[in-house]
């Protein structure tokens, strides 16, 4: 299969000529082929296609939940030289809004990834209205300004006008319901942070995604190991440490799920007299499973193969999964680059933080893993086994909250929600 041929006029073209539009299937191929140089990771064009039609059908894509749109010219919708592109994937979330209640309530959230714009044509605006205009696609007209900047950007982007363009898709149920949306900036904070839902010149400027505590903690493998083995973690006989496989990782996110509500409820509580919202995104319908899932082509080449997702503390006698101690996680595998494990959920109380952690440094260990990584670890568990915490200059966890609290807390700021 042969590479992009992206060819434009590098004249800059007025915004008002451009739109979002729903990607043709052609437009998504494109896409990706124009990504192919910069997020290829040492696959073949191929591999890197075939991955994301593999992708396509994981739950997290079905149904309607991702979508790849573009920036293109109002009369070429359809065209392979559109400007820009990017995705979305609708998930479930939580939401508590101070203002009725302390309940946390099921909402719609979507995740951006894959924003891309060819080399040539950057640094002329198209990805930033691109942004600007993924607003007025995502979330319900109420929360947005009263008026869209129709003399500057030309008509909305609505259903209405990509049916009057004969669109080969017409989203259905994705958009107009997001109570917030989240990216990982590679580019720093203030580009999507000024990805507002109008132009600058309005005086709404930095009203974009917001990046929020990407904080990393990680630690050396072998110096964790010698640490650990160096001091005495008592054996506690009235429990024991159970593998996840994916299928019952897939499952304990179930039980995480539900355990988050309850626990973001308690802090809520917690905080009653408070202004703050609090949101998160969920791990369960596939998506902490698409962390595992999406890097199958590069640990599938491990020896010993892995097998095992996860691992949590079952307590005596006690029947079925129990996330109230546990560990889930990916391996991030580079050519050429020493391989990590990326610590997609945990939970755990100090005290058995550091037991926890000797399960998953053995793990890492018999597979050759020379770096564990975890996002957003709790203060109260940072120092306990040691370890560098840092902000992360990378994966910038961005989002945006259309409601009108100003006080937003992001809670499970962590690695199973990447996207």
């Amino acid at each position: 299969m042969s590479e992009s041929t992206f060819e434009v006029s590098v004249s800059p073209i007025p915004l008002s000529c451009l739109t979002l539009f729903p990607a043709t299937k052609a437009q998504v191929i494109e896409s990706r082929k124009r990504s192919f140089a910069s997020w290829g990771r040492g696959a073949t064009l191929e591999q890197y296609l075939a991955r994301d039609a593999r992708s396509d059908n994981h739950e997290v894509s079905k149904d309607g939940r991702l979508v790849t749109w573009v920036l293109a010219r109002r009369d070429n919708a359809k065209g392979l030289n559109f400007l820009c592109s990017c995705e979305t994937f609708k998930r479930d979330g939580l939401a508590v809004i101070p203002t009725s209640s302390t309940h946390a309530k099921l909402v719609t959230g979507y995740g951006i990834a894959s924003v891309f714009t060819p080399p040539q044509i950057r640094k002329k605006g198209y990805a930033a209205h691109m942004m600007r205009l993924l607003h007025w696609v995502l979330a319900p007209r109420s929360t947005l300004p009263e008026r869209f900047p129709e003399q500057l950007w030309g008509e909305m982007p609505s259903r209405a006008l990509w049916e009057k363009a004969d669109a080969e898709q017409v989203p259905q149920g994705h958009g107009d319901n997001a109570v917030f949306s989240v990216l990982y900036s590679d580019i720093g904070g203030k580009f999507y942070a000024n990805c507002s839902p109008t132009p600058s010149e309005v005086g709404l400027d930095k009203q974009g995604w917001v990046a929020r505590e990407p904080i990393s903690t990680e630690w050396a493998v072998d110096g964790l190991v010698a640490l650990l083995n160096s001091r005495e973690v008592g054996v506690d006989s009235t429990a024991s440490w159970e593998w996840l496989d994916e299928k019952s990782a897939y499952e304990i996110w179930k039980v995480d799920a539900e355990k988050m509500k309850d626990e973001m409820e308690g802090f809520a509580r917690s905080t009653r007299n408070s202004d703050q919202a609090l949101f998160t995104f969920l791990p369960d319908k596939g998506v902490a499973e698409f962390q595992v899932d999406r890097l199958r082509h590069f640990w599938g080449k491990v020896e010993p193969l892995p097998i095992y997702w996860g691992v949590y503390r079952r307590d005596g006698e006690a029947v079925g999964l129990d996330p109230s101690t546990f560990a889930t996680w990916t391996l991030d595998v580079r050519p050429g680059q020493a391989n990590d494990l990326i610590i997609t959920r945990v939970r755990a109380r100090p005290g058995k933080f550091e037991a926890l952690m000797k399960e998953v440094v053995g793990f890492a260990k018999r597979h050759g893993v020379e770096k564990i990584e975890v996002w957003g670890l709790g203060e109260e568990l940072r120092n306990i086994i040691g370890g560098r915490t840092w902000n992360r200059d990378e994966h910038l966890s961005s989002f945006k909250w259309y409601g009108k609290e100003k006080d937003v807390n992001w809670c499970f700021n962590e690695k199973f929600c990447w996207c």
